[in-house]
């Protein structure tokens, strides 16, 4: 279950007092995020949580309360959805954060939390970071997940027309094009303008070089 990961990055310390256990397959935060974090945005990220309540209903047999992901992981996804960083897919709440945000045990929320990883909705790394103290003790310790959402073909399925797009109104279209058309038009006259302008000042330069050529000639007589 554990793993020894040594690191020497922390001033002072050697190789015996490095060595501290942290969960297999831990990666030292700052390194690792890239592999996990990506742009998102409303659209996506609705579609994602929709599609784990889609996932929860029609898989709830008859008789029972809860389907196959449970509603301790609706409750924890739709808070990963608000969390997440749009611009970057930066997700990293800790698990004692998720379980005070949602009102939950923190062994519901880590079940939870597995139940949406084994249906392709959520993953994550695991990651440790230093800690820099004096004397001998951990010089390492586990750190909160770094978390992706996703949306796998088999609950995009589930969403039907529902994943889809929704198409714009049409005086909205209309609106829009209008728009685009009177933008082209002002960029195309301040264009010409610009265009006009340069051709009076360039005009402007050929009758002062001839007016200065004339002036010369008649010095030089």
């Amino acid at each position: 279950m554990f793993r020894h990961i040594t690191t020497r990055a922390v001033a002072g310390g050697n190789a015996q007092q490095d060595r501290q256990p942290v969960r297999r397959h831990s990666y030292r935060a700052g390194s690792c995020e890239g592999r996990v974090w990506r742009r998102t945005d409303r659209a996506e990220l609705r579609r994602i949580l929709l599609a784990a309540k889609r996932l929860e209903l029609v898989g709830r047999q008859a008789g029972r309360r809860s389907g196959p992901l449970g509603h301790v992981a609706v409750e924890v996804i739709e808070l990963l959805v608000h969390l997440v960083d749009r611009r970057t897919g930066r997700l990293e709440p800790s698990l004692d954060y998720i379980a005070r945000t949602i009102r939950r045990a923190r062994s519901a929320v880590a079940e939870a939390l597995a139940r949406l990883r084994a249906h392709g909705l959520v993953d994550w790394l695991r990651r440790y970071t230093p800690v820099e103290r004096e004397g001998p003790g951990p010089r390492v310790r586990q750190y909160a997940n770094a978390y992706r959402l996703a949306l796998p073909a088999r609950a995009a399925r589930l969403l039907g027309r529902w994943g889809r797009d929704v198409p714009l109104p049409d005086d909205v279209v209309q609106a829009q094009a209008e728009r685009m058309a009177l933008e082209d038009k002002r960029m195309k006259e301040r264009l010409a303008a610009k265009e006009e302008a340069q051709r009076m000042r360039d005009q402007e330069r050929v009758r002062q070089a001839q007016k200065e050529a004339e002036d010369v000639g008649d010095f030089s007589l």
